[in-house]
Protein backbone atom coordinates (compact mmCIF):
# COMPACT_ATOMS: atom_id res chain seq x y z
CA UNK A 1 0.00 0.00 0.00
CA UNK A 2 1.20 3.10 -1.07
CA UNK A 3 0.62 6.65 1.32
CA UNK A 4 0.39 9.81 0.05
CA UNK A 5 3.47 12.28 -0.44
CA UNK A 6 2.70 15.81 0.63
CA UNK A 7 5.86 18.45 -0.74
CA UNK A 8 6.15 22.10 0.58
CA UNK A 9 7.76 24.80 -0.59
CA UNK A 10 8.34 28.05 1.17
CA UNK A 11 9.24 31.00 -1.74
CA UNK A 12 12.53 33.07 -0.49
CA UNK A 13 11.41 37.08 -0.32
CA UNK A 14 14.48 37.95 -2.27
CA UNK A 15 15.70 36.95 -5.72
CA UNK A 16 19.68 36.98 -6.76
CA UNK A 17 21.46 39.26 -8.40
CA UNK A 18 24.51 38.90 -10.38
CA UNK A 19 25.98 40.56 -7.36
CA UNK A 20 24.71 37.99 -4.36
CA UNK A 21 22.56 34.86 -4.72
CA UNK A 22 19.01 34.57 -3.95
CA UNK A 23 18.08 34.00 -0.77
CA UNK A 24 17.04 29.98 -0.07
CA UNK A 25 13.61 28.32 -1.01
CA UNK A 26 12.88 25.75 1.84
CA UNK A 27 11.64 22.29 0.73
CA UNK A 28 9.86 19.72 2.77
CA UNK A 29 8.58 16.25 1.89
CA UNK A 30 6.26 13.51 4.06
CA UNK A 31 4.11 10.98 4.20
CA UNK A 32 0.69 11.53 5.37
CA UNK A 33 1.48 9.35 8.46
CA UNK A 34 3.63 12.33 9.22
CA UNK A 35 7.35 10.87 8.59
CA UNK A 36 9.97 13.65 7.18
CA UNK A 37 10.92 11.93 3.72
CA UNK A 38 13.48 14.77 2.47
CA UNK A 39 14.09 18.38 3.68
CA UNK A 40 16.66 21.22 2.06
CA UNK A 41 17.11 24.38 0.34
CA UNK A 42 17.27 25.53 -3.16
CA UNK A 43 18.02 28.78 -4.25
CA UNK A 44 16.59 29.33 -8.03
CA UNK A 45 13.16 28.22 -9.43
CA UNK A 46 14.96 25.70 -11.92
CA UNK A 47 16.42 24.12 -8.48
CA UNK A 48 12.64 24.11 -6.94
CA UNK A 49 11.30 22.39 -10.10
CA UNK A 50 14.12 19.78 -10.37
CA UNK A 51 13.20 18.85 -6.29
CA UNK A 52 9.51 18.61 -7.27
CA UNK A 53 10.04 16.45 -10.11
CA UNK A 54 12.54 14.20 -8.41
CA UNK A 55 9.95 12.85 -5.99
CA UNK A 56 6.86 13.54 -7.72
CA UNK A 57 3.70 10.22 -7.73
CA UNK A 58 0.46 10.24 -8.79
CA UNK A 59 -1.75 11.57 -6.04
CA UNK A 60 1.36 13.62 -4.28
CA UNK A 61 0.36 17.08 -2.79
CA UNK A 62 1.90 20.02 -3.30
CA UNK A 63 1.51 23.22 -1.08
CA UNK A 64 2.93 26.52 -1.81
CA UNK A 65 3.00 29.20 1.16
CA UNK A 66 3.20 32.07 -0.77
CA UNK A 67 0.57 34.88 -0.79
CA UNK A 68 -0.80 35.43 -4.69
CA UNK A 69 -1.18 38.96 -4.20
CA UNK A 70 1.79 41.44 -3.10
CA UNK A 71 0.99 44.99 -2.95
CA UNK A 72 4.89 46.76 -2.09
CA UNK A 73 6.73 49.15 -3.47
CA UNK A 74 9.24 46.72 -5.42
CA UNK A 75 6.51 45.02 -6.71
CA UNK A 76 5.87 41.22 -7.01
CA UNK A 77 8.33 38.81 -7.06
CA UNK A 78 8.75 36.26 -9.66
CA UNK A 79 7.69 33.24 -8.11
CA UNK A 80 4.38 35.22 -7.07
CA UNK A 81 4.07 36.58 -10.39
CA UNK A 82 4.13 32.98 -12.22
CA UNK A 83 1.91 31.49 -9.46
CA UNK A 84 -0.88 34.51 -10.10
CA UNK A 85 -0.11 33.80 -13.52
CA UNK A 86 -1.07 30.15 -13.59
Amino acid sequence: MSMTRFRGVDPVWVEGTTERPANETGLACIYEAGRVLDAGWARDTAAVLEWINSIWEPGAVLAIDAPLVVHKPTGMRLCEWEAGSR
